[in-house]
This record gives C-alpha cells, sequence and structure tokens, in this order.
C-alpha cells in the first residue's frame, strides 16, 4: 500500500468537509422562506411611503408598490379603523399593515398568525 501524501490527504478532507456541510446547506436552503410578497397601497406625492417601502426590502420583503389617488376605498375594504388611518396601506399574509410598522413586527406578525386584522 502507498501512504498517503499531503495531496491525498487534502483531497480527503476536502470530499468529507462537503459530504458532512452539503446536507446541511441543502436542508437550510429548502427551510428558508421565501421573502413575503407586500403590496404597498400610496398616493403619488408621498415621499415617505417610498422610504418605508425600501425598508422592507431591506428587511427581504418582495415589495409591490401600487400608486392610487384615492386611499379610502383601500382602508375600508381592509377594515382599517378611521383612527388608525395613516398615508399609506400595506396587504401581507392577509393581513393590513396601516403606516409606518417596523418590518421587524411585520415579519413576527406573519410568524405568529394571530386572529387580527393586522398592524397599525
Amino acid at each position: 500500500m502507498n501512504p498517503i501524501n499531503r495531496r491525498h490527504a487534502i483531497a480527503l478532507l476536502a470530499g468529507t468537509t462537503l459530504v458532512t456541510l452539503l446536507p446541511s446547506a441543502l436542508m437550510a436552503a429548502a427551510l428558508t422562506p421565501a421573502p413575503a410578497k407586500i403590496t404597498v397601497h400610496k398616493t403619488p406625492w408621498c415621499g415617505c411611503c417610498t422610504g418605508w417601502s425600501a425598508h422592507l426590502r431591506d428587511a427581504g420583503f418582495d415589495v409591490t408598490e401600487l400608486k392610487h389617488d384615492d386611499l379610502a376605498p383601500i382602508k375600508a375594504r381592509l377594515g382599517v379603523p378611521v383612527a388608525l388611518e395613516s398615508c399609506h396601506t400595506a396587504e401581507v399574509g392577509g393581513y393590513a399593515i396601516e403606516g409606518h410598522v417596523p418590518a421587524a413586527d411585520i415579519i413576527k406578525l406573519l410568524a405568529d398568525r394571530p386572529k387580527a386584522l393586522g398592524l397599525a
């Protein structure tokens, strides 16, 4: 038998590492959820809504912005109380998001799935 030289030892170590780590990497990829799709309804003249959308994108959300001259019908359809109305309304996972709700709170909402209309 030939003794194992450095090249063989490195190849053996690399192969062992690959076989050990590959299933973990594949499992992690399979368990990583797809980015949540969120639709932001905003007026064409509001700049803060665009900033909030950027915040959501930075947190991994798949953001679609829709511009409307009147948000009242959308807010009414989603059941947003007048006292909680803000300059924009979003829809994600069956919930209404009103105003500048932090992305972390939306992520928690989607993970916990409480019986609620949404967050404001």
